[in-house]
């Protein structure tokens, strides 16, 4: 059972590096812009990259009466890959805490230490359920203060994985005890 806990950290962690390459990767996420006739106007509207103009209806309405569809590449920094994996990271914790924790209650004498998860545990849809709901909304929080405030998203993103790196290796240490290993 330690090789399979030390599996399951290490899946964890790989699972947050693939993802923060995949996240450094990223090419950046798009906008895509409709304008209308009424705002079109040639001499100050530029488009960068893509134009797709809808078919002429009947013979009667003009081309330039119709949509212009502009596609815009959002270009993303190195930092903004940077925190994606931090997020990635933070998920791969939180899969490690919820699987060092349904290993730690099976072992005698270990019960959940955090008060607010004990009602949750004994229940595993229960538990996963939460375990997820809770895990989502960090990472849009995460999202959310990042986009306003970069450096306290950063903050915020690091501390949370501290905290859940110190949960993950208290569940692992209490494990061990219990065993006698």
């Amino acid at each position: 059972m330690k090789r399979q806990i030390k599996s399951i950290i290490i899946a964890s962690l790989i699972i947050g590096l693939i993802g923060g390459f995949a996240a450094a990767a990223e090419v950046g996420k798009a906008t895509i812009t409709v304008i209308t006739m009424e705002d079109y106007n040639p001499s100050t509207v530029e488009f960068d990259s893509l134009q797709i103009n809808t078919p002429v209806a009947a013979p009667q309405i003009q081309y330039y009466n119709n949509p212009v569809f502009s596609f815009t590449p959002k270009k993303s920094t190195f930092g903004d890959s940077l925190f994606t994996s931090s997020l990635v990271t933070l998920t791969a914790l939180n899969v490690a805490d919820f699987f060092t924790t349904r290993q730690a209650l099976k072992l005698p004498g270990l019960a959940e230490g955090n008060p607010l998860m004990k009602p949750f545990v004994k229940n595993t849809l229960l538990f996963t359920g939460v375990k997820l709901g809770i895990t989502a909304l960090d990472l849009l929080f995460l999202k959310k203060v990042y986009k306003k405030n970069k450096v306290l998203g950063w903050a915020l993103s690091l501390a949370a994985n501290f905290a859940m790196s110190y949960v993950v290796s208290n569940n692992m240490r209490l494990i061990q005890q219990a065993r006698g290993i």
